[in-house]
Formats: C-alpha cells, structure tokens, sequence
C-alpha cells in the first residue's frame, strides 16, 4: 500500500487576520481600488442593473456565484453595505 500526504492549507489564527472595517488609510492598494468603486453610488447602480439582466428572457434560473458575490460586498464592511442596500431599487 501506497500512502501519499498531501499539504493540507488552513487560514491562519484570528489574530493574524485583517482586522475588520478598518479605515481606507489602512487599506492595501488593491483593496481601496474596490472600496472606492463600491462607495461610488453610479458605479453600484450599474454594477446591479448589470447583474439583475437577464440572459435568455424567461429561462434564466438562480445565480449561485452572484449571489456569493452579493453576500461577500455586504458581510465585508458596513459602509459598503449601507450603500449598496439603498442603491437597491424599490
């Protein structure tokens, strides 16, 4: 018998993690590229009427990966979220 061990990769303790909401002074440059855009209020009308359209006109079936996507920009930063909630049409 053949045993092979593989890397098993964990995210590391919660005191090495990014503290969360942290002011956009702290931020990295990538990180503050997305914060601006979705503090932009054009830019998340957009982005929302953008991933609301729908592709094959009454076939078109639940999103998973948008839906992960929604879920992450609001769980990330309360700012963020205050923003894109009331950029939601009514």
């Amino acid at each position: 018998m053949i045993l092979v061990y593989r890397e098993l990769k964990t995210y590391g303790p919660k005191s090495a993690q990014p503290k969360i909401n942290r002011e956009p002074s702290e931020l990295t440059e990538g990180e503050k590229i997305v914060y601006d855009a979705f503090n932009n209020p054009e830019f998340v009308a957009k982005l929302i009427d953008f991933l609301t359209l729908e592709e094959n006109k009454g076939k078109d079936k639940f999103s998973h990966k948008k839906m992960v996507l929604f879920k992450v920009i609001i769980a990330c930063n309360v700012n963020v979220k205050d923003k894109f909630v009331s950029s939601l049409p009514t």
